[in-house]
């Protein structure tokens, strides 16, 4: 073989310094992967030195209530500051004006619901007249959970203004929830004269208010009606109890109500 024909062969068998071997080009390159790691871990560090400058977010680090109120934004924050508010006489004497005017505040103008309820709760602590005020506005709310929280928060004063409110809310109030926590209001005040209201409850549409209702009266009166029937309150109260087969008429009368309403549904 001459030697042109060995050039040409030695030139085929050996591979070209500009060419990857077969087995290198299905190789993968690992460097991206490398750099992708290294980016990964740098944003995670910056997150978490931005997160660790939020109030409250470290570890066992106490909220500070006013100034999460007069700027954070974190809806649930909000909900514990107010919450912690509620201490308001524990507060140092400088701080106690500003924290009553946060818990006002917050009851009429907070825009998280839950967050303004706790502040309307918060306000139970606050028996001056500008809170019973605000209360009293909040029974009026159009949110049922505002409502309901502003009758718990009234039902320690006793005045006539406030035990009308709450008894208008049990008479007109379309929402269930609302109606029990006027029951449970009326119940707390423990006052006799309240019996009445309490058995004209009994003919609510709901049964779960008629259940409270039913608690409440054996509550303030301690008398040894069972169930939860209005005419055997009504009787009790008139002085005239029922003859044992009118009970048993309403008892068999209130089990086909229930059939059919079972039917119905």
């Amino acid at each position: 073989m001459d030697a042109r024909s060995t050039n040409t062969w030695s030139g085929l068998l050996t591979p070209s310094r500009g060419r990857r071997n077969r087995s290198d080009r299905h190789r993968p390159n690992r460097t991206w992967r490398k750099w992708l790691a290294v980016v990964s871990k740098a944003t995670l560090g910056l997150l978490l030195v931005g997160c660790a400058t939020i109030p409250g977010f470290k570890r066992n680090e106490p909220l500070d209530p006013i100034a999460t109120l007069q700027n954070g934004t974190d809806g649930n924050q909000r909900i514990e500051a107010f919450r912690k508010l509620a201490q308001v006489e524990t507060l140092p004497a400088e701080q106690q004006a500003v924290a009553r005017k946060l818990l006002i505040d917050g009851a009429v103008n907070e825009y998280n619901i839950l967050a303004r309820s706790a502040a309307i709760t918060a306000l139970a602590k606050i028996p001056d007249d500008e809170a019973t005020r605000i209360l009293l506005s909040a029974l009026d709310d159009r949110n049922a959970v505002i409502r309901a929280e502003a009758i718990h928060s009234l039902q320690n004063r006793k005045t006539p203004e406030v035990v009308a409110a709450i008894r208008q809310r049990l008479s007109n109030d379309i929402d269930a929830d609302v109606r029990i926590a006027a029951v449970e209001a009326l119940t707390a005040l423990n006052d006799r004269e309240l019996v009445p209201v309490l058995i004209e409850s009994l003919r609510d549409g709901e049964h779960a208010v008629v259940s409270r209702a039913a608690e409440g009266l054996r509550e303030i009166t301690q008398a040894p009606v069972q169930g939860d029937k209005y005419l055997d309150w009504k009787a009790w109260a008139d002085g005239t109890p029922r003859p044992p087969q009118d009970i048993e008429q309403t008892a068999e009368k209130s089990r086909w109500s229930g059939l059919m309403d079972i039917f119905r549904r």
